[in-house]
C-alpha cells in the first residue's frame, strides 16, 4: 500500500509563532538603532560645524572681509554671513550670542573658543549625556575635537 504525501508548508499557527518572535526581536532591538541614531547626529552635527567654521575663516581671508557665522541658525546665507544648524537631537552648549566672528585676516574675534555639541538621551533634550567639545584658537582654527560629557 502506498501513502501519499501531504501537502508541504506551513501551518497558519507556525507562522504566527514566528511573527509574534520577530516582533519580540524587532522591539528589542529598537532601542539600540535609536542610540546609533543619535550617535550619528551628533557626528554629522560636529563634522558640518567644522566645515562651516573652516569656510568662515577661509571666506574672510579670501575676500578680506569681516564673516560672521551663526549657530544654530536656519536662514539663509548671505555674503558676510553663513548660518549652521545641528541635526537631530543635538544640544548645542554655547554662550548667548551664538556668533562666531571672523576678521578679514581670518582671525576670530567672538568672546568664547570652545563649542560644545551634546546628544540628547532619548527623545527629549532635556537630559544631554554625551557630547563633542570643539576647540578654536584665537586665530579662528580648530584646536582640537574631542569627546567628553555634557555641562
Amino acid at each position: 500500500m502506498q501513502q501519499t504525501k501531504k501537502n508541504q508548508g506551513f501551518t497558519l499557527i507556525e507562522l504566527m509563532v514566528t511573527v509574534a518572535i520577530m516582533a519580540i526581536i524587532t522591539m528589542m532591538a529598537a532601542p539600540s538603532f535609536n542610540e546609533i541614531n543619535s550617535n550619528q547626529n551628533l557626528k554629522k552635527s560636529t563634522n558640518t560645524l567644522v566645515q562651516e567654521i573652516k569656510a568662515a575663516r577661509t571666506k574672510a581671508i579670501l575676500e578680506k572681509r569681516v564673516i560672521t557665522l551663526n549657530l544654530a541658525s536656519s536662514a539663509s546665507n548671505t555674503q558676510t554671513v553663513l548660518n549652521w544648524t545641528q541635526s537631530g537631537n543635538v544640544v548645542l552648549k554655547t554662550p548667548a550670542n551664538n556668533k562666531l566672528l571672523f576678521n578679514s585676516n581670518g582671525v576670530m574675534t567672538s568672546t568664547f573658543f570652545e563649542i560644545v555639541l551634546c546628544k540628547a538621551s532619548g527623545a527629549t533634550t532635556a537630559k544631554p549625556t554625551t557630547a563633542k567639545k570643539i576647540t578654536l584658537t584665537k586665530f579662528g582654527q580648530i584646536e582640537k575635537i574631542e569627546d567628553g560629557s555634557c555641562p
